[in-house]
């Protein structure tokens, strides 16, 4: 039970960290796109 609800505290870490990850990538590629609707 333990290994359990530190493997979710883990995943819910990650899948947090992943996110504002994603999130922030996603940003930076739509400005770059806004910025330079060219490319």
């Amino acid at each position: 039970m333990r290994i359990q609800v530190r493997l979710s505290r883990r995943s819910r870490r990650v899948l947090l960290g992943v996110s504002v990850v994603v999130g922030a990538f996603v940003l930076l590629a739509l400005v770059a796109l806004y910025n330079n609707p060219t490319v």
